[in-house]
């Protein structure tokens, strides 16, 4: 059985939006792949005890990567640890990437990657 919304939601009209979620788990994969820190990377978790957010860094051969997602329908705020040496956002799924400071701002169900 189909969805009642399937010819407005389907991989065809996906692939044609640059911004779909199919298009960005691509772009996500390919990111993945080609930042082997981010497989192999020491780990750490940061605000374990958060219900809505799931934030850690990676470090890797002198580099790092916070990697920030909001898993909620809500804005939530996470406080960072001082001192991190991030100077982009390389990959986001809104149009532009929160502001990385002492506290980072996620919107409903964010996902992005300093780098």
């Amino acid at each position: 059985r189909l969805s009642h919304n399937w010819q407005r939601i389907n991989v065809a009209a996906q692939e044609c939006d640059p911004n779909s979620i199919l298009n960005y788990y691509r772009k996500a994969i390919a990111y993945r792949k080609s930042h082997k820190g981010l497989v192999y990377g020491d780990m750490e978790v940061l605000h374990r005890e958060h219900e809505q957010a799931f934030v850690f860094l990676r470090k890797w051969e002198g580099k790092q990567w916070l990697v920030a997602l909001n898993l909620s329908d809500s804005e939530v705020a996470v406080a960072l640890p001082d001192q991190l040496a991030l100077s982009e956002a390389s990959l986001h799924n809104y149009a532009e990437a929160p502001s990385l400071g002492t506290t980072l701002s996620l919107r409903p169900f964010e996902a992005v990657v300093y780098e």
